[in-house]
């Protein structure tokens, strides 16, 4: 996300949040969802990005749903290849995020890999 939104190395806080709003703004599919995106970069409560006001489990679910949409988004402008390395050691989140994810791109061109050690 933040290859797409043209970050670079020697920005600061205003450079990415300001870089973050713009492409947001570009991304139909992501319009209203700036505080989200920019508390998933770490830029939510500085600056003019507020922070998210939601419960921890909403703020999760309503993260999760903006990831895929923008996936689902992606994935019908072109293919896509996802890898997912490492499995064996996943969290209970990310293990929430890869099942949402798998239920949900069965019927779009995405290529999913994932590795693990038994």
């Amino acid at each position: 996300m933040e290859h797409a939104a043209g970050f670079a190395r020697d920005d600061d806080t205003q450079a990415r949040q300001r870089k973050l709003t713009e492409f947001a703004a570009s991304i139909a599919v992501w319009k209203g969802d700036l505080p989200l995106l920019a508390d998933l970069l770490s830029l939510a409560g500085t600056g003019s990005i507020p922070n998210p006001e939601l419960t921890p489990q909403r703020r999760k679910e309503k993260t999760f749903d903006l990831l895929i949409r923008g996936l689902e988004t992606v994935a019908r402008q072109d293919s896509v290849l996802m890898f997912f390395e490492d499995v064996h050691w996943m969290d209970p989140t990310s293990r929430e995020l890869l099942d949402l994810t798998l239920a949900r791109i069965e019927r779009l061109p995405v290529l999913l890999i994932a590795t693990f050690r038994p």
